[in-house]
């Protein structure tokens, strides 16, 4: 299953804290042996946080922030059903 958007985004941030300029090189590393174990699912998901981490210094897009909204709704409604049973 692949991470939530928000979780990605999260991530990205985080990690550009972390390891400032060398975040993107070092998640690449990441990407990469996790591809060379056959965890594609998981070099997948450090792939689209390499994106993330590019687009940190861009302004947000209109089309980004509802997709952040999406995710955020969706989990909303997963929590509430959740909790009704």
């Amino acid at each position: 299953m692949a991470a939530p958007d928000l979780d990605i985004h999260r991530t990205a941030y985080l990690f550009v804290r972390l390891h400032g300029d060398a975040a993107a090189g070092r998640a690449r590393m990441i990407a990469e042996r996790m591809r060379r174990k056959g965890d594609n699912d998981g070099a997948d998901t450090w792939l689209r946080i390499i994106v993330a981490i590019g687009e940190l210094g861009e302004p947000p897009t209109r089309r980004g922030i509802e997709l952040i909204i999406t995710s955020l709704s969706a989990r909303c409604r997963s929590l509430r059903s959740a909790q009704r049973t």
